[in-house]
Formats: structure tokens, sequence, C-alpha cells
């Protein structure tokens, strides 16, 4: 496996909860936010605010596994505040994983054990580059 590139983020969205909020009850800052449009042509950005903490650009590792373990990491013990803002938000882990190889990305039970408890669900978008 030859991952070239890698990152996960954490992504909240939700049409009640402006980004401050949700790192107030987090007390983690976000790395990136969107506030919502009502003018916005995307209809996630004129309906739903957006609330990032991403590893891109903050870890320099092409171990996917050490992508989502920072982000889980970073919300570890605030599973009581992601119990509340499920209650009016979306909430996912994002990983980007390109590679120009067979194989992908794996996780270990125990990061699978912590997702389960933070009942966080984890998407992978997977792109392959043979040229690279």
């Amino acid at each position: 496996m030859a991952c070239i590139k890698t990152y996960s983020e954490l992504r909240i969205l939700s049409e009640v909860h402006p980004p401050d909020v949700i790192s107030r009850m987090l007390k983690t800052e976000a790395t990136e936010v969107l506030l919502r449009d009502p003018e916005a042509l995307d209809e996630q950005t004129r309906l739903r605010h957006t609330w990032l903490w991403s590893t891109k650009g903050r870890l320099d590792s092409t171990n996917p596994l050490e992508h989502v373990s920072a982000v889980v990491d970073a919300v570890e013990y605030r599973g009581m505040a992601l119990s509340v803002l499920r209650k009016t938000c979306s909430i996912e882990i994002y990983c980007y994983y390109l590679t120009n190889s067979r194989g992908g990305p794996k996780l270990t039970a125990e990061i699978i054990r912590k997702l389960g408890y933070l009942s966080i669900d984890i998407s992978w978008d997977i792109d392959f580059h043979a040229g690279c």
C-alpha cells in the first residue's frame, strides 16, 4: 500500500448551532468554519453551518490511521457534548486517501471501539492514480 496523501477531518453540520457554539461545546477550536448563507448556490452552505477539525496541513504522515487517530483524540473526552450536538447536527469523520497501488486504509479495533463509543460515522474518499 503506497499512500501518497491523506488527511482526516471531523465534520459537524448544523442548521441550529453556529460554529462558535460548537467550538465552545467541544472546547476545541475548528480548523475551518463555513457559516450558513441563505444566498449560497449550493444547498449545503445555504442550509447549514459547517464546523471542521482537520489534520490537513497539521500532521505530516501518509498513514491514514494516524490521521483518524488524531481526530478521535481531539474529541475522545467530549462524548457528552457530541451526544447533545448529535440531536441537531450531522457528525462524521471524513477521510481522504490518495494512493498509487492496490490495498487501502486500515482501522484498528481500538479506533473502531472509540468511534462506536462516540457514535461517529466514518467515510472515505479513496483516489487511485497509477501514474503517481
